[in-house]
């Protein structure tokens, strides 16, 4: 049985505000990857993860 291959998790600082019904997680730009550090596709994939997309469940129950 082969094991399944995952991205090793890094450590971000980050902030997670929340506002009444909205939320968000703020990040410093130097504390990102240097790869999302700039506009593009790593750094919409990055943030994509943050709020769990694509839901793995396929339940979409936060948003």
């Amino acid at each position: 049985m082969t094991k399944p291959k995952f991205a090793p998790q890094i450590s971000i600082p980050a902030t997670y505000m929340r506002g009444g019904t909205s939320k968000g997680t703020f990040f410093k730009l130097s504390d990102l990857p240097e790869r999302c550090q700039v506009a593009g596709s790593p750094r919409d994939n990055f943030l994509l993860r943050v709020i769990g997309s694509p839901d793995p469940y396929g339940k979409q129950i936060d948003g």
